[in-house]
């Protein structure tokens, strides 16, 4: 954290503070994955049927039908849990219908909060720890304006995803399942006029 009358030595390090990040977030994924290696028949891991798993991926070779350690689907990242994500977002289409807006929010690093709170001779890629947070804030109003506030329309379901472009900027896109009564037609008739992708390739 920033601290008045604090050198604040980590934060000013630029690339070795990215180095420091990454070796925390690795040792806090090995502690985890450390307890999930521990502790499987506290995660009830006979109930994933190794080996029928096994054969159903096409793994016969009996030399590599050992003991298998089961990432469940609280592990973030892994199969399970990305397959739960998956089967999630799906039963939200199938009972809601089909999205009606597509939207992207992408972090601006220009933003003036993150420049304003930038060290002398810093640029934004110093502080990945600033930029998400300003994006973290950033999200969340945007979500609180087309969740509460209904900008777009009432939201009757959303599904959303935050990943990270090559650049290391925080990236959301959202899908928005809109309840068929338009509140705001003229909003509306511009996003259906300049925010619309049509079919892909060759049209008959």
């Amino acid at each position: 954290m920033v601290r008045q009358d604090d050198e604040n030595v980590i934060l000013r390090s630029k690339r070795l503070f990215h180095q420091f990040i990454v070796d925390s977030y690795a040792k806090q994924e090995t502690l985890r994955l450390n307890f999930i290696r521990n502790n499987q028949s506290k995660l009830r891991a006979e109930l994933y049927q190794g080996i029928h798993d096994a054969i159903l991926e096409g793994d016969t070779n009996a030399d590599n039908l050992g003991r298998r350690i089961i990432l469940p689907s609280s592990f973030t990242g892994g199969p399970r849990h990305m397959q739960q994500l998956y089967q999630d977002a799906m039963a939200i289409v199938r009972c809601f219908g089909k999205p009606s807006l597509f939207i992207s929010f992408t972090c601006n690093p220009k933003w003036d909060e993150i420049m304003r709170e930038l060290f002398p001779h810093q640029t934004p890629n110093d502080r990945p720890d600033l930029v998400c947070r300003v994006f973290r804030q950033k999200l969340k109003c945007l979500k609180k304006d087309l969740l509460y506030y209904h900008v777009l329309g009432r939201v009757i379901a959303y599904i959303d995803v935050i990943e990270f472009q090559k650049r290391g900027l925080p990236h959301c896109h959202m899908c928005l399942i809109l309840d068929n009564k338009i509140t705001e037609p003229k909003l509306f008739q511009i996003i259906s006029n300049f925010n619309t992708h049509g079919p892909c390739g060759i049209t008959s």
